[in-house]
């Protein structure tokens, strides 16, 4: 049961197509409360690039642990409302770019 009303949402989602959240979607589910699916999905990336530079990966982003929850999804909602045209990109895509954008490395030496 859980599967066939998963699979149905999934079908009826603008997303099915192309498998990828968008911009403009994580946009529209980051609006008013902040609800549990633009919480999950801003901080599965963040997780993600923070595991994937633990495995060896270049440093995309760079956060001390005092880092509150908070400021991650407010940087990176500021830059969906900031930047509109960049809404078709992947929502991923645009999670990195604002977390960049708010959490930058130091340049290498």
């Amino acid at each position: 049961m859980i599967l066939a009303t998963a699979l149905a949402l999934a079908q009826a989602s603008p997303l099915a197509a192309e498998g990828f959240m968008t911009g403009a979607h994580l946009d529209a589910e980051c609006r008013d409360q902040i609800p549990m699916t633009c919480v999950a999905y801003i901080l599965g990336v963040a997780d993600g690039l923070q595991d994937a530079a633990a495995q060896g990966a270049p440093r995309l982003i760079c956060y001390g642990p005092q880092v509150e929850q908070e400021a991650l999804l407010q940087a990176v909602i500021a830059y969906l409302r900031a930047h509109p045209e960049r809404h078709p990109a992947r929502a991923s895509e645009l999670i990195i770019a604002a977390l960049r954008d708010a959490f930058p490395c130091p340049p290498a030496s």
